[in-house]
């Protein structure tokens, strides 16, 4: 959480048992699991992962992203 705000996680994978499993520790605590996709995804979703990276060198490691719908 920053600024009271509880921040995304984003992973790309297939919907079932795999997707559970991935949200299930994030449920109520931590993160929000967000699935960017299926595995044809994966590339777009270690793109997020490479653009943390990048914004962290100049505004330090407490950032992080949250999806914003309507």
């Amino acid at each position: 959480m920053i600024g009271g705000i509880q921040a995304d996680l984003f992973y790309a994978g297939p919907e079932g048992a795999s997707k559970q499993a991935v949200e299930r520790p994030h449920r109520g605590r931590g993160p929000a699991a967000d699935l960017g996709g299926d595995s044809d995804h994966a590339e777009t979703v270690d793109g997020v992962l490479r653009l943390w990276y990048t914004l962290s060198r100049t505004h330090g490691r407490h950032i992080a992203f949250k999806l914003i719908t309507d």
